[in-house]
């Protein structure tokens, strides 16, 4: 019966822990959302602007020998 409590305690607390971490990461994604998607139009005006029909997240390239619109998008946000 002691070990049966402790096993289900031991789910509460599991339970608890994965929505805690769901309500989390809902939250984090209304807070960066916006943010993100100010970033996107300052990404697609900056770029419209300079005639660039691709802009690319540099996070993902090796070698890059292209413009570097960082800092006008920056200036555009604010930055």
């Amino acid at each position: 019966e002691r070990q049966k409590e402790v096993q289900d305690m031991q789910k509460r607390i599991q339970d608890y822990g994965q929505n805690a971490q769901k309500e989390l990461q809902t939250k984090q994604e209304e807070i960066t959302k916006p943010i993100y998607e100010k970033v996107r139009v300052a990404i697609q005006k900056i770029g419209k602007a300079k005639g660039f029909q691709y802009v690319l997240d540099g996070s993902t390239l090796l070698l890059a020998d292209g413009p570097n619109l960082t800092a006008d998008i920056k200036k555009e946000l604010g930055f």
